[in-house]
């Protein structure tokens, strides 16, 4: 939940080429960093167990690690609906914390939940039904090799440095959306929203450039102060489509939330507010 991979057709164009740094602050899969157009690509989050299994997968050979993920499903039977073989391989995920266990996991986790309790247990319950997992496993080999070329680091957003950066660096930030109630932000609040844009403000100031994303409207509810934001620092805003098509049924019942892109630095110098569908490329 939270993955960008939908979007990066509508999300690419907008991100500029990059002469230094990229910087994906709340990276999650970092699939925006892999794919963005820098010299130097470096993946941030401050969850350890998504840093730990993105490294695992960067040092790892790719046929090793498919080869030991298909290894698990078929020790623990995973294919097979009884989803009590799917409690035995988390619980043992949750002793020696096994960073293709976790991925394991993930792949049979209702919606792919990245979820962990207080105690720092993996708590995602299996979903129903079969599930269609070759074509990422397929995938892996080319995220393995994106990641070569990528710094993996693991700090709070609060701790980061603005000295560390140039002009020629640009900074993604995707941080948990204040307006939804999704597992991963439960304990973000407005505050660390706020907290967020302020660095975006500073990266302005330092003539630094960054990308913001974050939902303008929930369920018929308009983050009123995001769009002041925005528009009181007359930063360029992007509206991206976006479906629900697979999420929770609950969730289909509203319409479509909007997705906004924000940034102080349009490709080609466009100033414009942009509230087209952006024509799609290949990532």
């Amino acid at each position: 939940m939270g993955n960008k991979r939908r979007l990066l057709p509508q999300l690419l164009p907008l991100i500029p080429p990059v002469e230094g740094r990229f910087v994906d602050l709340f990276a999650g899969t970092g699939c925006v960093a892999v794919n963005a157009q820098a010299g130097r690509k470096i993946v941030n989050d401050a969850s350890p167990y998504l840093t730990g299994l993105l490294r695992t997968i960067r040092d790892t050979g790719p046929n090793s690690f498919v080869r030991q993920v298909y290894g698990l499903i078929s020790e623990y039977d995973l294919d097979n609906l009884n989803e009590s073989k799917f409690y035995t391989l988390r619980d043992r995920y949750n002793t020696n914390h096994d960073p293709v266990a976790l991925y394991t996991l993930l792949l049979f986790a209702i919606n792919s939940l990245f979820r962990f309790n207080s105690r720092g247990e993996y708590n995602a319950p299996k979903a129903p039904g079969p599930r269609q997992y070759a074509s990422k496993l397929d995938c892996l080999p080319g995220y393995h090799q994106a990641l070569q070329q990528t710094r993996i680091t693991g700090l709070d957003y609060s701790n980061i440095d603005l000295n560390v950066f140039t002009p020629h660096d640009f900074v993604y930030l995707d941080p948990p959306y204040e307006n939804t109630t999704a597992p991963y932000n439960t304990t973000w609040s407005i505050e660390d929203a706020n907290r967020v844009r302020g660095l975006a403000d500073r990266l302005n100031q330092h003539n630094i450039g960054f990308g913001y994303s974050n939902l303008l409207t929930s369920k018929n509810q308009t983050n009123v102060s995001l769009e002041t934001w925005a528009k009181t620092h007359n930063y360029t805003m992007y509206r991206l489509e976006r479906n629900y098509s697979n999420c929770f049924k609950t969730r289909k019942t509203y319409p479509a939330d909007q997705e906004i892109y924000v940034t102080n630095r349009p490709p080609h110098g466009n100033n414009q507010q942009n509230t087209q569908k952006n024509k799609e490329v290949t990532p």
